[in-house]
């Protein structure tokens, strides 16, 4: 109750731009990557080898990001008409 008016501001913005924000299941699909990596280790010299292990997962697991985002035509009108030239800057 005490934050409800800052998950109510998410409802400010359309639909299909509250659907690309709400990514819980991929954060949550990513961290669980990074939890098996650490718990397969018993121990590690130090804090760079953690480092450089994560480093190395996340670049396994980016590479198999190729999912498209669904009505992404619509997603990216949507944040022009919102957010204008900071969108538009960065268009071809």
């Amino acid at each position: 109750e005490n934050n409800l008016d800052k998950v109510l501001c998410l409802y400010d913005f359309p639909r299909e731009i509250r659907h690309i924000i709400y990514t819980t299941n991929a954060i949550e699909s990513y961290h669980s990557s990074l939890r098996k990596v650490i718990n397969t280790k018993a121990a590690f010299p130090n804090d760079e080898a953690v480092y450089k292990l994560f480093y190395l997962r996340t670049m396994d697991i980016v590479s198999k990001w190729n999912r498209a985002i669904p009505n992404w035509s619509q997603v990216l009108n949507q944040l022009v008409i919102l957010f204008g030239d900071r969108i538009t800057k960065f268009l071809p």
